[in-house]
């Protein structure tokens, strides 16, 4: 669920937003690619009785922004995809593909489609970014092929956008910390968004109305048959998995083979009750016990493997805890015109972090548990009475930038995460509801989980979806894969669990390591399982488990 990355499925503050360059102009309506008709979808029950499948034309990708992993040797499209899908012949929107060919053209066996999660997860951005982890097997295979969602930016046009700049939410919404720990900061955050949200009013409803998960599976079928493939190959990590199992309840007689990494239970998005998604997810929970695992492991470690290690896990827990503390205090001063650093911030900071047990190239924002180690090292000795030595300021002038870029990438365009759960999952409609579900989450998941309560804030959020699905799951498929990690940080692994049960025929196969989803976090094992269930319809065995390839601090 970082908006992206991996947060894929929640867009908080490990967020970081990524769109190309405003010089980079794609095609407008007048000069789409012509299109031929077909029959309507038969699992649509939206679609009118004409839907023109647009026509496919690959070209050199356009350059990516600083820091964004690259395109070199991928393929980029754009087509024209109805806005509703209940009025095909109507308003048209954008959405930007990129494709990385199959590395043994002779042996290709069709197209996988890839979909990083958020919601708003660009794959222009995570495709490039996490391509290793399909491993050799499948890149050699298959075509791959992501996008970037309808509504969300990128390569697609137009966006979810309330303001008419950044710099203007941003005034609105900047003065607040996130997360919002006391009663003062969760009143103040609470009505600011609630601001936010009724400013998205009358700005473009009938986009807002129509960037459901059911709008972005009709999405992907309209793309399956455009790229000329009878049945869908598909692999979703994160929010990417409840697209999946949307896709596979409403075209069931579609899907070839589709793995779900990171699985979000889909009745926990479309269920209801008191909290709201994420906490019926328990992404809190998760957030909380991963973070516990990671002190724990830190202080087993020496301090040239964990910066942070205090000797032993109590220790190290003790001394997370001091560190909040003074944070809380008084705001950690790291450096002459460098902000200082709140408690919020730390807490935003180490979840983010939580995500990649080890870097991936392309996202260098995001370093690592060891990484992270070092930053609240840099963080703890900022705060002690001994003065910041000249390296150290500026170790903390990086920190300073990853904690208050997570902090501000979880508002700019928050919208565009909102758009989709606001839409269509329920969530608390009021203020005090808002806290009051914050204060549940505390007591049962401390300050560790505490960016999960306010990353759907859906109070006067203006606009339901208007054709979601939320359900039945039972329909009958292809046998689906799932694949949970015993210590991801964003969906719990019983989200897995759940989800393998729920959906007929499904498999599961167990990771036994740490960090939001496996593609990220990589496992051979895995990865070898999955190719086989990809290339020769081989299901995994029933109670199948891997390992992580490389443990924490290691």
């Amino acid at each position: 669920m970082k908006r992206s990355f991996l947060v894929s499925l929640a867009g908080v503050a490990v967020a970081a937003s990524f769109l190309w360059p405003t010089a980079f102009l794609w095609p407008t309506a007048a000069g789409a690619a012509p299109s031929t008709s077909v029959g309507t979808p038969p699992a649509s029950r939206h679609a009118a009785a004409v839907l023109q499948v647009p026509h496919v034309t690959w070209s050199g990708c356009p350059a990516v922004q600083p820091g964004d992993p690259s395109l070199a040797g991928f393929r980029c499209a754009r087509i024209a995809v109805p806005l509703n899908y209940s009025d095909p012949a109507g308003r048209k929107i954008y959405l930007g593909l990129v494709k990385h060919p199959a590395g043994t053209p002779g042996k290709r066996i069709g197209t996988l489609f890839f979909n990083p999660g958020g919601p708003g997860g660009l794959g222009s951005v995570f495709l490039p970014g996490l391509l290793k982890g399909f491993g050799a097997r499948v890149l050699d295979r298959f075509d791959i092929v992501s996008w970037d969602p309808r509504g969300m930016g990128g390569l697609s046009s137009p966006v979810v956008q309330c303001f008419d700049t950044a710099a203007q939410e941003e005034a609105l919404i900047a003065p607040v910390d996130f997360p919002p720990l006391t009663s003062a900061q969760q009143i103040r955050w609470a009505h600011i968004h609630a601001r936010l949200n009724r400013h998205c009013a009358g700005r473009d409803a009938a986009l807002l109305a129509q960037v459901s998960t059911a709008d972005n599976a009709r999405d992907l079928d309209l793309m399956r048959r455009a790229v000329g493939e009878p049945k869908l190959y598909y692999y979703g990590t994160s929010y990417g998995t409840f697209l999946g199992a949307t896709y596979a309840n409403m075209f069931p007689g579609h899907v070839k083979a589709m793995v779900l990494d990171g699985a979000i239970y889909p009745r926990a998005w479309a269920g209801a009750g008191p909290l709201g998604t994420f906490l019926r997810a328990g992404s809190d929970k998760a957030t909380a016990a991963t973070l516990d695992a990671f002190l724990s492991l830190c202080g087993k470690a020496t301090r040239k493997q964990c910066a942070f290690s205090a000797g032993s896990a109590a220790a190290t827990r003790k001394k997370y805890a001091t560190l909040l503390a003074r944070a809380a205090k008084s705001p950690i001063v790291i450096g002459s015109g460098q902000p200082d650093i709140s408690e919020s911030s730390v807490i935003a900071l180490t979840d983010g972090n939580l995500y990649l047990v080890h870097p991936v190239p392309g996202f260098t924002e995001f370093e690592g548990w060891a990484g992270l180690a070092d930053d609240l090292q840099t963080l703890w000795a900022a705060s002690s009475p001994a003065a910041l030595s000249a390296d150290g300021t500026a170790t903390a002038r990086k920190v300073t930038a990853a904690a208050t870029a997570a902090n501000k990438q979880v508002y700019a365009g928050v919208e565009t995460l909102l758009s989709v759960v606001c839409g269509e999952s329920p969530n608390p409609s009021t203020v005090r509801a808002s806290i009051r579900q914050a204060s549940i989450s505390r007591g049962r998941a401390g300050l560790g989980g505490q960016i999960w309560p306010w990353t759907a804030y859906c109070v006067d959020w203006p606009v339901k979806a208007a054709s979601p699905y939320l359900g039945p799951w039972n329909h009958h498929t292809s046998p689906i894969v799932v694949v949970g990690t015993t210590g991801d940080p964003a969906t719990p692994y019983n989200n897995a669990v759940l989800t393998e049960r729920l959906l007929p025929g499904a498999r599961l196969i167990t990771i036994k390591g740490y960090g939001h989803t496996e593609l990220a976090n990589p496992s051979t094992c895995a990865q070898n399982y999955i190719a086989s269930y990809l290339i020769k319809g081989a299901l995994p065995s029933t109670g199948t488990t891997c390992n992580q390839n490389t443990p924490p601090f290691r």
